[in-house]
């Protein structure tokens, strides 16, 4: 059979797994959040600061704060070769920094979907899966977990990947 794997957040659960999508196997879960600054706002509006939009988003690789990190990140956690081609990123982050958004995240949506679609609108308001100090802080509407799950997943997503895996959406919804 297939494995079809997907991360799921469950807003209900207040939690995030990796559950392949035909079998519903869980494999691991950790505790998430997307509280945000405007919980009766449109997902599909930007600037709104509602929650993620529900359904199936792409997400990106896991991408880390600086090269540096990404090294000791692949030398502490992954067994193994450092990084390979397409499993994680190094992007600037801009105004980011590792006390709002721990050192990993994942970025949310596409800017291929469709005008309209979840996807869409997660990559227009540049929603993400991410750490940060201040765990139930709200946010514009990403997904946020402790750091130390953040980088668990990280890892758990790298190896995934290694053994064959394709994770390349995420469901948000209410049930799990």
């Amino acid at each position: 059979m297939l494995f079809l794997p997907v991360l799921q957040f469950s807003r209900i659960d207040g939690r995030i797994f990796l559950h392949d999508r035909e079998s519903g196997k869980v494999y691991f879960s950790y505790p998430a959040h997307n509280v945000t600054d405007n919980p009766e706002g449109d997902p599909l509006q930007a600037g709104s600061g509602a929650p993620a939009p529900a359904g199936f988003l792409c997400i990106s690789p896991p991408d880390f704060i600086s090269a540096q990190f990404q090294m000791e990140f692949y030398r502490d956690r992954i067994e193994g070769p450092g990084p390979m081609p397409g499993e994680s990123l190094v992007q600037g982050w801009g105004e980011f920094c590792q006390e709002e958004m721990g050192r990993v995240r994942f970025a949310l949506g596409n800017p291929n979907a469709p005008a309209g679609s979840g996807d869409r609108a997660a990559w227009d308001r540049e929603l993400l899966v991410h750490g940060g100090g201040w765990f139930h802080k709200p946010t514009r509407g990403c997904i946020r977990m402790a750091d130390s799950d953040m980088e668990d997943l990280a890892a758990q997503v790298i190896r995934a990947r290694r053994s064959g895996l394709v994770i390349s959406n995420i469901f948000v919804g209410g049930k799990s």
